[in-house]
């Protein structure tokens, strides 16, 4: 049977997050974290949430028999193309090799799960999980323990999962570079595509203009460059999506940590 790496991102439902390793019985689980969140408080929440769905796997493991360990890795969450880059600098592929990737967007912001839907859509990936919060359960018996509205809440989000299609769809490299030098100019813009040449330190050619230049208009339709006529010139400036964009190469390298291993039992 073929093992199962299942990845969602971090969010305060802790009935999605448990309902989504029950449903898919994962070898591995990955959690994207934030490098920051909108607050402290916040931050502690989610810290709390993670926390929590770590301890009652560790206190269920019978009915988590199949899986052997939880990672996490920091993302920057309200980035689309920080969960891409993120996850193919830790080389899924190779990292787990008999492994099925399994992507949930249930938990955590929109922004996240747009780009782990990304990510399922470039490399092609057979299943995108979506399911409701346990939370919505309606808890008539006012009688019930923590543990037990929890494990209804579980149910309820298990019964209410969903497979989401994925689209036929071609994805091309983007061009950082463009991005990135654009991010370094103060004004962020420059007045034509042989400046923009000049900058990449590339050779003044039709060739390199015309692939600039189409390059470019793939950018702007993904908003992250505007590019402007100018009579004969095109005027291309960086997009405030593209500023975001650029800071992924602020944060260090994307590193892979183990946040609960079957081996070891809880403190």
């Amino acid at each position: 049977m073929v093992n199962k790496l299942l990845i969602l991102c971090q969010g305060l439902h802790k009935s999605k997050i448990i309902a989504s390793i029950l449903s898919y019985m994962p070898k591995d689980c990955i959690i994207l974290r934030s490098f920051y969140d909108i607050n402290d408080s916040v931050r502690e929440d989610i810290n709390k949430s993670i926390h929590d769905v770590i301890q009652y796997v560790d206190g269920n493991r019978l009915f988590f028999h199949k899986l052997e360990k939880i990672w996490d890795v920091k993302i920057d969450i309200i980035n689309p193309f920080s969960v891409i880059s993120t996850l193919e600098s830790i080389d899924l592929k190779s990292r787990f090799p008999e492994s099925e990737i399994i992507i949930d967007i249930s938990a955590g912001p929109i922004p996240a799960n747009v780009g782990l839907y990304l990510y399922a859509l470039k490399y092609k990936l057979s299943s995108v999980h979506f399911s409701f919060p346990g939370e919505r359960f309606k808890k008539e018996d006012i009688s019930l323990t923590e543990l037990e509205k929890l494990q209804h809440e579980i149910e309820f989000a298990r019964r209410h999962s969903y497979d989401i299609p994925l689209m036929d769809v071609v994805f091309k490299e983007l061009d950082n570079e463009i991005i990135y030098r654009l991010s370094k100019i103060p004004e962020g813009r420059v007045n034509s595509l042989k400046e923009m040449n000049q900058i990449l330190s590339r050779e003044d050619s039709t060739k390199n203009l015309m692939n600039l230049s189409r390059e470019c208009a793939r950018l702007d339709s993904l908003g992250l460059v505007k590019t402007t006529r100018t009579r004969k010139l095109k005027e291309i400036s960086i997009s405030p999506f593209g500023r975001q964009y650029s800071n992924l190469k602020k944060y260090e390298q994307p590193v892979l940590d183990v946040v609960w291993n079957r081996k070891l039992r809880l403190s």
